[in-house]
């Protein structure tokens, strides 16, 4: 498929370059190792039910 001039995809998407990879994430990660709070997350009944999954 070729794509609409200005960088427009169908659907009013645009192309932004490459994905971001996985070496990428984990270097992300590393840098915020240590910066970060881990808290519970309280389950979200009404997105479950709009979405059929199960939001926890």
């Amino acid at each position: 498929m070729e794509e609409p001039a200005g960088g427009a995809m169908p659907g009013g998407l645009r192309d932004n370059g490459p994905m971001t990879g996985l070496p990428e994430i984990r270097a992300a990660a590393a840098r915020l190792q240590g910066q970060l709070l881990d808290t519970p997350c309280v389950e979200s009944r009404t997105l479950s039910q709009i979405t059929g999954c199960r939001f926890t």
